[in-house]
């Protein structure tokens, strides 16, 4: 059965022809249809950059946008854009891409001031963790450091994402992350817990982790903005947690990428 990446090359290979020059050999495509980006050389997952160019054909399923004179072109879903762009409009898409807390994506460089004044770039090729802006070492609880490295690294199982992914895409960038770190002599009375400020259409308010020690489960907690009780999840094994965070808050929205339209196409006259 083939895939969507598959069907989306077949089309583009259908119409690409009347969009090359004569003396084109050859020609790169990039393509969004809501799925992971793998490497085929490094077998790396990465995120798609921001692509800017003209929509030169577009069907009921696909948008083709080429990018500046080269034979470089992007091919795009109708289903995961936010605006379906005119044929001949000037774009700019920006697919789904991971970020941290920070809201940088993981893939941006970072710089460095040296003591000399110079500025260094670097950046961590296949950076896939999205880290919680918590100092570990500075804990008491071992199960707190244990929640905070399970949620970094728990598989969201859409292919794309991990759970840490989840809750900075429900908006948890967006707050400070408040947690309980309690002794080990109160871990009964005052769990270890993390708590996210989330904003989707699932869910609008907060969302509590909890460790339960006598279970060794967690517990999910939905509050409104005003605190009010929503949902009240209790033994939420480890493995099945980024499970249930996906169902009770993701909505879907972060797969869409943004169209921005810099040059609306061109008003054809009107038959006489």
């Amino acid at each position: 059965m083939s895939s969507r990446k598959d069907e989306a090359g077949e089309w583009t290979r259908s119409v690409i022809g009347n969009h090359l020059s004569r003396t084109a050999r050859r020609y790169s495509l990039a393509m969004y249809v809501g799925e992971a980006s793998v490497s085929t050389t490094l077998g790396i997952r990465f995120d798609l950059r921001p692509v800017e160019g003209k929509v030169v054909a577009q069907s009921d399923e696909w948008i083709l946008v080429k990018i500046g004179r080269a034979a470089e072109f992007f091919v795009a879903a109708r289903d995961f854009v936010d605006v379906v762009p005119e044929l001949g409009a000037v774009v700019r898409i920006t697919p789904y891409a991971r970020r941290g807390f920070d809201g940088r994506r993981l893939d941006a460089p970072r710089e460095e001031l040296c003591g000399n004044g110079v500025r260094i770039s670097s950046f961590t090729l296949g950076e896939n963790r999205s880290v919680l802006p918590i100092d570990k070492d500075a804990l008491k609880s071992k199960h707190l450091r244990d929640m905070i490295v399970q949620v970094e690294e728990l598989s969201a199982h859409d292919g794309m994402r991990c759970l840490s992914q989840v809750l900075v895409d429900a908006g948890a960038c967006l707050a400070p992350v408040e947690y309980v770190d309690p002794d080990d002599s109160h871990i009964i009375a005052t769990p270890p817990a993390l708590k996210f400020r989330v904003h989707t259409a699932k869910h609008d308010g907060w969302i509590e982790i909890r460790y339960d020690r006598a279970t060794d489960t967690y517990t999910v907690v939905l509050t409104g903005p005003d605190g009010g009780l929503v949902v009240d999840e209790e033994g939420v094994y480890f493995d099945s947690l980024a499970e249930v965070v996906v169902d009770l808050i993701d909505d879907g929205r972060w797969r869409i990428a943004t169209v921005e339209i810099l040059k609306p196409a061109p008003r054809r006259a009107l038959a006489a």
